[in-house]
């Protein structure tokens, strides 16, 4: 399970706030819905995206996770050949 150290609500996270991932310094560029899936019940539960970059490297990353389900679902991701965003694994996330 991933370490979360957070100052606030992750819901509270916004555009030019930053985001450390195994002590690594990324920016917020988009923080909102990435996609709607039902619930089973018929409703339907939201998947949240943060997009992020490195400002030194220009590297481009997603955070994606559910928000009810937040310690076991955040999921990291890094952009690759600007096509695809392949998942990494991390150990540590902070705000």
């Amino acid at each position: 399970m991933v370490e979360i150290k957070a100052s606030k609500p992750i819901k509270q996270l916004k555009r030019g706030e930053k985001v450390k991932i195994d002590g690594r310094a990324w920016e917020i560029d988009f923080h909102g819905i990435l996609m709607e899936h039902n619930d089973g019940k018929g409703g339907k539960v939201p998947e949240m995206v943060m997009e992020i970059f490195d400002p030194k490297t220009d590297e481009d990353g997603q955070v994606r996770y559910f928000e009810h389900n937040l310690d076991m679902s955040l999921e990291f991701y890094l952009l690759k050949d600007d096509i695809l965003y392949v998942r990494k694994n991390f150990e540590k996330i902070e705000w």
